[in-house]
């Protein structure tokens, strides 16, 4: 009998690290894809844009946050587009308060309008990038320009970099220090300073 209750001890406790384990694979896979995408988005800021613009690209008071703008002209009808990225909860998910990371569009702006969770709510979403565990921040930070390029590709000239940190599963398990955090950075080479 202690034999038996001792396998189905060991079976519960497989069974729930499984769990967990793909919950957590799930997640940070969600988030490598949301922020490889948002990488590459980031990349079209201050494209077409007058170079030196130091608007092409908004944060609120330059300080982190989870949600950043940016304009760029259309190649086919040379409009000025906004997009944004926005750290928000899901809002399909609301009864587990899941998170997502979301693409924003909004068509023929020449300015950005004063950016707040209800002036945002009104842009077109393009796609919720990932679903994330309740608790996962998503934050934004700008660095002053520096020499950077992309894909180590050499240039003399300063660029903003935009960092993306995240919170991985491990990070949300541990709730310790910045070391567990995930962080991607980009060189918008589209403007310059």
């Amino acid at each position: 009998m202690l034999t038996i209750i001792a396998m189905l001890a060991l079976y519960k406790n497989l069974v729930q690290v499984a769990v967990v384990a793909t919950q957590d694979a799930n997640h940070d896979g969600g988030l490598a894809s949301a922020l490889l995408t948002a990488q590459l988005e980031l990349q079209s800021a201050g494209f077409g844009m007058e170079e030196t613009a130091t608007d092409n690209i908004r944060l609120p008071n330059n300080a982190e946050s989870t949600y950043i703008l940016w304009r760029y002209k259309n190649l086919d009808s040379s409009q000025t587009s906004c997009n944004g990225l926005l750290a928000r909860e899901h809002p399909e998910k609301t009864e587990q308060k899941n998170r997502t990371l979301t693409l924003l569009h909004q068509p023929n702006c020449s300015s950005y309008p004063s950016a707040t969770d209800s002036t945002l709510a009104g842009w077109a979403t393009i796609t919720n990038l990932a679903i994330l565990a309740p608790e996962t921040s998503v934050l934004f930070s700008r660095t002053d320009p520096l020499k950077c390029s992309n894909f180590s590709v050499g240039n003399d000239f300063k660029h903003p970099l935009i960092t993306i940190t995240a919170m991985s599963s491990s990070a949300l398990a541990n709730s310790v220090e910045d070391g567990l955090k995930i962080r991607y950075t980009v060189c918008l080479s589209n403007i310059r300073s």
